[in-house]
């Protein structure tokens, strides 16, 4: 094969100064560790012009590996390849077109073996969360029957990424979605009395796509496909996340644990919402989908004890907390956080729509006098919000995020959001 090492790493370095001297990428690049990357591109391209294709998949792998710990976007890399590709074949002055498919070939490699190293690191992260999603069930003699799915399909999960792992094309798990106990029970209506016909829709709609990819993905494996299996192993585990979450925000607001209830409110009380949470939280992490949170006060509350008394105080908590309720879309939900405060959960809604949200509740609340034993009392309250996306490491700095802008809010003049 003709040694082209000069000329790939000429168009290496074309393409990403390219990069740097874009005004949108320069931000993002200006500090890409790229002489470590390249001197791995350039040295596992000269080990396969040269037939060591061993050596070839260990320097492509160290990048796959690499790219994934730094938390750089596997679709930069990608990118990256594709322009030195198109470089090689288009530019005359690199006089490459007689060797158009080996070049080809020589692409294809790199991007496929790194695929194989990104995904191992996926693989890893996520049988962690598996194995810690597990052990809440661990222990427990009795759970609800949507927690039992839940449970089902994680053990699912974590029988197909050991078949990834292993690089086995031997099913090991049930790919149609109709046969397995979930896709059973939905299809014969099992779960209309528990799941409004809405959600069913949408379980069922995710369940076919989760089952579609799991497919997808044993046929990629059995062609070594890593780059189009990487591509699929995410949208499998974004939908299963979706399952999932859902799954647990409908069990978390059922009837079936009459614990989980605040007696005063009618809420969701600090138990579930912890349950909830958490789950989101792990769910968020691996598939990436934003979601917000918001702490509520109702403003001079203890004023409204002190003057008028416990009962006219708890007439007070209830209306706020069906103002924010029935303000709320079906999909949000709100609990008894403690004392006069509420905690907001927000499931796939960005920073942006988050504000407009929480805007809509202060303003319900606000809008018109509460009545509570003949007394008119005008109530407002304070809201802090913080989303997944400001990347906190744990649930616990997210609440913290939120209950620092809640000070704020009521530091600078109440009857506000701040975000």
């Amino acid at each position: 094969m003709k040694r082209i090492d000069k000329e790939i790493e000429e168009a290496l370095q074309y393409v990403y100064n390219s990069y740097l001297n874009d005004s949108i990428n320069y931000e993002a690049f200006k500090y890409f560790p790229f002489k470590k990357v390249e001197k791995y591109i350039l040295e596992g391209f000269k080990s396969l012009t040269e037939g060591d294709k061993s050596a070839a998949r260990r320097n492509f792998y160290k990048i796959g590996d690499f790219f994934y710990k730094e938390e750089i976007p596997f679709s930069f890399f990608f990118d990256f390849i594709n322009k030195v590709k198109y470089i090689l074949t288009k530019d005359k002055n690199k006089n490459c077109s007689d060797i158009i498919d080996q070049i080809e070939d020589l692409t294809e490699f790199a991007q496929n073996t790194f695929s194989y190293g990104y995904l191992v690191n996926l693989i890893k992260d996520d049988k962690n969360w598996i194995r810690d999603e597990l052990r809440v069930f661990k222990g427990k003699d009795k759970i609800s029957l949507l927690s039992y799915y839940i449970k089902d399909h994680l053990i699912w999960l974590n029988k197909l990424l050991e078949d990834i792992k292993k690089l086995k094309t031997e099913v090991s798990v049930e790919l149609n979605p109709n046969r397995c106990r979930f896709g059973q029970k939905l299809n014969v209506g099992e779960l209309n009395l528990i799941i409004d016909r809405r959600y069913q829709e949408k379980l069922t709609f995710l369940h076919n796509l989760i089952h579609k990819s799991a497919s997808e993905i044993y046929f990629f494996l059995e062609h070594r496909n890593f780059k189009n299996l990487l591509i699929e192993y995410i949208n499998l585990i974004k939908n299963v996340g979706r399952l999932i979450s859902t799954l647990a925000l409908l069990s978390a607001s059922s009837a079936e644990d009459e614990a989980n209830i605040d007696p005063l409110t009618g809420l969701l009380n600090r138990r579930s919402m912890e349950v909830v949470l958490l789950n989101q939280f792990g769910i968020s992490k691996i598939s990436g989908v934003d979601f917000s949170i918001g702490i509520i006060d109702i403003d001079n509350f203890k004023s409204i004890n002190d003057t008028y008394g416990h009962i006219i105080g708890d007439c007070v908590l209830r209306q706020v907390a069906d103002r924010i309720k029935n303000t709320l879309r079906k999909s949000d939900f709100v609990f008894r956080y403690g004392g006069e405060e509420f905690l907001v959960l927000l499931p796939a809604t960005p920073k942006d729509v988050a504000k407009s949200v929480f805007e809509k509740v202060r303003k319900a609340v606000n809008a018109k006098p509460i009545f509570c034993k003949e007394k008119s009392l005008q109530v407002s309250i304070s809201i802090g919000e913080a989303s997944f996306s400001e990347s906190p490491d744990s649930l616990e700095k997210l609440i913290e995020m939120a209950d620092k802008k809640l000070y704020k809010a009521k530091k600078t003049g109440k009857n506000k959001v701040v975000v």
